[in-house]
């Protein structure tokens, strides 16, 4: 009996071993190009670490900066990425860099990923234009090279939506179906987005999706958001910091 079982476990251990080997093998073969926007940030970074594992030839887009902390969440794989300097509202910029890596007859398949945004939603108040271009029109620019491309079946594009679509909520919790309310700069540019992903993919048969995404957490998410203005001030007052002093830090930030 004891023998059996032995002799049972390991046939189940070879089969998950063997299936693990095949899908190695098939990555192997099948060669993935992928373009990340946003790759210096919090889900830009986490996606590029994940795609290189499943063996992608990923590339980046980010904006030329003086920070030298613009790139810290991708500082320890930037020997496996290429970046590429560019701005989302410069269509010129996202059209030359998408041309030249995508190359439809070395790749089985080319990713693209816009996870870059203006996302702060009382900031968009104050820099609509600026909002309008980088989130509602950067995807327009994307899905207009798409479809013109050599190979078009081979690509996909994927547009990170926000959950605040949903604005002036109509229910909770939300689902696909919960009607749209957007009440912000931010979330209206958004909407346009998530339209236009759809139009393009039912009008030009592009694989086009879009993604709403809700809160989410990581040691990488920016200071600048309300978990992260939160943790700052528990902190600064921790080491006793006058409550004064912490709202100018949390101001200054």
């Amino acid at each position: 009996m004891i023998h059996s079982t032995i002799q049972m476990n390991v046939s189940v251990f070879s089969r998950q071993l063997q299936s693990k080997v095949i899908v190695k093998i098939i990555s192997s073969m099948t060669k993935r190009l992928a373009f990340i926007t946003g790759i210096t940030g919090q889900d830009g970074s986490y996606l590029a670490e994940q795609l290189i594992e499943k063996g992608y030839k990923v590339h980046g887009f980010s904006r030329r900066s003086s920070n030298h902390k613009n790139l810290t969440r991708i500082q320890h794989i930037l020997n496996t990425v290429t970046i590429h300097t560019g701005d989302m509202t410069d269509s010129a910029s996202l059209r030359n860099t998408l041309t030249s890596i995508w190359q439809p007859d070395e790749y089985d398949r080319f990713e693209i990923y816009n996870l870059a945004a203006q996302s702060h939603v009382h900031e968009s108040f104050s820099m609509p234009e600026y909002t309008a271009q980088v989130d509602a029109l950067a995807p327009l620019y994307i899905m207009e090279w798409m479809r013109n491309q050599k190979g078009l079946q081979k690509i996909r594009f994927y547009q990170a939506s926000t959950s605040e679509l949903y604005g002036k909520v109509a229910e909770s919790p939300q689902n696909e179906n919960t009607p749209f309310y957007p009440r912000s700069p931010y979330s209206v540019a958004k909407l346009y987005a998530y339209w236009i992903v759809r139009n393009y993919r039912e009008s030009y048969n592009l694989f086009a999706v879009n993604g709403i995404l809700f809160n989410h957490e990581s040691p990488r998410r920016g200071d600048l958001f309300t978990q992260g203005l939160l943790i700052v001030s528990q902190n600064s007052m921790h080491i006793g910091l006058s409550e004064t002093i912490v709202r100018v830090i949390v101001y200054l930030l």
